[in-house]
C-alpha cells in the first residue's frame, strides 16, 4: 500500500498501526526486554503517535521487534524515483530514504538488544 503524502513514492507501513495484541511474543522469551532509554527515545521519536508501540517499548514486549521489521522497508518503486528527480524533488527524496536508514538502524539496534539479552 503507497501513501499519498506528498510524493507518493514510499510504502508507509507504520500508517498500519497494528494492535499488540496481533503480534505473538517471541515463544523462546519468558523474561521481558530491558530497552535502553536512547533506544525507546529514538524508537518513540520515530513513530511518534503509535501508542501500542509506546507501551510494548515500556513494557520490554518483543513485538517491538517484529514492528520495526515490518517497517524498516521504504518500499521506493522506480518510476517513482525517476519522476521525483525528473520534477527536482531531490529533498524530498532524500527525506524519505533518510527515514528509511533511520528504521534499519533501529531495527538493527533492536536485533543486537535481543541477541544481547539472550538467556544462558
Amino acid at each position: 500500500m503507497y501513501f499519498e503524502s506528498p510524493s507518493s513514492l514510499v510504502d508507509d507501513s507504520a500508517s498500519r498501526h497494528l494492535k499488540v495484541e496481533e503480534h505473538a511474543e517471541h515463544p523462546k522469551r519468558k523474561i521481558p526486554m530491558k530497552y535502553p532509554k536512547e533506544f525507546v527515545d529514538a524508537v518513540k521519536a520515530e513513530f511518534p503517535g503509535w501508542q501500542d508501540l509506546h507501551m510494548a517499548l515500556d513494557t520490554g514486549r518483543t513485538v517491538v521487534g517484529q514492528y520495526l521489521d515490518d517497517n524498516r522497508s521504504g518500499g521506493f518503486r522506480p518510476e517513482h524515483l525517476v519522476k521525483m528527480i525528473d520534477e527536482g524533488r531531490v529533498a524530498e527524496l532524500k527525506a524519505e530514504a533518510e527515514k528509511q536508514i533511520r528504521r534499519i538502524k533501529l531495527y538493527s539496534q533492536w536485533c543486537k538488544l535481543y541477541e544481547a539479552q539472550q538467556p544462558g
